[in-house]
């Protein structure tokens, strides 16, 4: 993954918590790709 991938992981990830946005707490991990793609 290139380095400038890194600064859109926290977005990305957010952007897949739907809990998140409900509750306004949850844990979370995310798996990315080497294009910095959210993976699930």
């Amino acid at each position: 993954m290139l380095r400038e991938s890194f600064s859109h992981v926290p977005e990305k990830l957010l952007g897949g918590q739907d809990v998140f946005a409900r509750t306004g707490g949850l844990h979370a991990a995310g798996l990315f790709g080497s294009d910095g793609e959210l993976l699930g």
